[in-house]
């Protein structure tokens, strides 16, 4: 029995070691069947007997009712050790590294419709993240919103749109930058955002930020709506503030 536990971990081994162009690009096929986009992976690095990925330089593009290009220079994921991520779809924790990512319209971040099934993680911890939001509705009546995201976690995420993750957020710390040089720093966990920048005075100003539970059908009209929720809250405030 323990002969041939080694002799299986050491075929894995082989079948990793021989395999990552294979798997780099069922990888790419995978990705732009599931996201109906153009795909292109740099290099992947594939653990059968530890139950690990590590994918280089990834890059995403979709033009379908807008623009959407996501550039990731590392992402690493958990899969199911001892060469069970060969017959089992299952992803643990995901951590992305170096992300910058271009969205012209709310409609091009619809993902459904793919010939696969949306990807599913257990969770998700993104460090050091560049967003840039061109004339879409989440934040209505702004031209353009980029937010510099330090680190965001959340939990168990079927990606049906790129920002499927919003809904299962657990924590978040953020910049975001607005036309006209305004800027505010973002934090947001156990169910309130804080918001601090100079244009609000020395205060900060505390938002709760109740997250819905996700309707898969109805998720852009959600996301939508929180960015409209939110920036209502936010003037309510500051108008509580600035008025006499």
């Amino acid at each position: 029995m323990a002969g041939a536990a080694l002799a299986w971990v050491a075929l894995l081994g082989v079948i990793g070691w021989l395999g990552d162009g294979c798997a780099r690009a069922r990888t790419e096929g995978h990705l732009a069947e599931s996201m109906r986009a153009k795909v292109t992976l740099g290099s992947m690095d594939l653990g059968l007997v530890t139950g690990s990925a590590e994918l280089r330089d990834l890059r995403i593009e979709r033009q379908d009712q807008g623009v959407f290009r996501i550039a990731i220079q590392r992402l690493d994921a958990d899969l199911p050790p001892l060469g069970l991520a060969l017959v089992s779809r299952e992803i643990g924790e995901v951590v992305v590294r170096g992300v910058d990512v271009q969205v012209s319209a709310l409609g091009v971040l619809d993902l459904r419709g793919g010939k696969r099934e949306p990807v599913t993680f257990e969770r998700l911890d993104v460090r050091d993240a560049r967003l840039h939001l061109q004339a879409v509705s989440l934040i209505p009546g702004l031209a353009g919103v980029d937010l510099t995201v330090e680190r965001a976690i959340a939990g168990r995420t079927t990606l049906r749109t790129p920002l499927s993750w919003l809904f299962a957020l657990e924590e978040l710390r953020a910049r975001i930058d607005l036309p006209a040089g305004i800027s505010a720093t973002l934090h947001y966990r156990d169910g309130t955002l804080t918001i601090a920048g100079s244009f609000l005075g020395s205060e900060p100003i505390e938002l709760p930020f109740v997250i819905p539970v996700l309707e898969p059908a109805r998720e852009l009209e959600q996301l939508a709506q929180m960015g409209r929720a939110l920036a209502g809250e936010l003037v309510a405030e500051l108008g509580t503030r600035w008025l006499p």
